[in-house]
């Protein structure tokens, strides 16, 4: 095969693409950060939650104790789950 680029021998691309290669990386994104919660601790009757896609921050009152929400952890826009309802900050 002289005179030929082997680098194209048997090879066709047509610029399509194949696989998650259409999906855009926010919507991806988006679908797996409702999978990535995790515990961060517990304290004070509260479960601490963070997700670790987004790096949103959730507490949850487990009906155990009863105590307050650590301000210091919960940033703005997170949002707590108490025994008076939700509340966001």
């Amino acid at each position: 095969m002289e005179g030929s680029d082997v680098r194209t021998v048997g090879v066709s691309f047509s610029g399509r693409q194949g696989g998650l290669g259409r999906i855009p990386v926010k919507l991806l994104a988006w679908i797996c950060a409702s999978f990535a919660w995790k515990v961060v601790r517990q304290h004070d009757g509260y479960i601490y939650f963070q997700n670790a896609i987004m790096g949103q921050r959730s507490c949850r009152w487990d009906d155990s104790a009863w105590g307050r929400v650590d301000y210091k952890f919960m940033r703005s826009d997170d949002v707590s789950y108490g025994p008076f309802g939700r509340e966001a900050y």
